[in-house]
């Protein structure tokens, strides 16, 4: 087995990571949006990407366990990619 992110794009990532942790399945994310300039601290909102890290034998399945326990919603599943992500020198 090979460990692999999945990242998951969409609005309410509160449902998915909530959906996935009851699956057992770890989420890195959402990052917090936060606009310093434009906005007051008070409309940081949560961000619309987030990961899920799992075992699989492949990318493929990694994505179709993801895809199979998301909430209802307009969800997109981006392709699988080995974790951690190779360091480059």
């Amino acid at each position: 087995m090979q460990t692999f992110a999945v990242t998951i794009e969409g609005e309410d990532l509160e449902q998915v990571r909530i959906a996935l942790n009851r699956a057992f399945i770890p989420t890195v994310g959402p990052p917090m949006d936060i606009r310093f300039v434009t906005e007051p601290v008070e409309q940081a909102h949560e961000g619309h990407r987030m990961s899920a890290v799992l075992d699989a034998d492949t990318a493929a399945a990694a994505e179709a366990r993801v895809k199979d326990h998301l909430p209802e919603g307009d969800y997109e599943v981006r392709a699988a990619e080995p974790w951690p992500p190779a360091l480059t020198p």
